[in-house]
């Protein structure tokens, strides 16, 4: 099972979008299970839209 983990933390919520978004759709890397918190949460909401 590979987890995607994505925290919080207000102002890193736009690197990790960033760097979630090219392990997701630039190398096409496959996740069974998304964990957030705080803006984490927006995000993965975000991440998986756009799939």
């Amino acid at each position: 099972m590979r987890a995607l983990v994505i925290s919080g933390g207000g102002s890193k919520g736009a690197y990790a979008l960033d760097t979630a978004w090219y392990l997701l759709q630039k190398l096409d890397r496959k996740y069974d299970l998304f964990l957030r918190t705080s803006i984490g949460s927006l995000l993965v909401s975000i991440l998986l839209y756009q799939k």
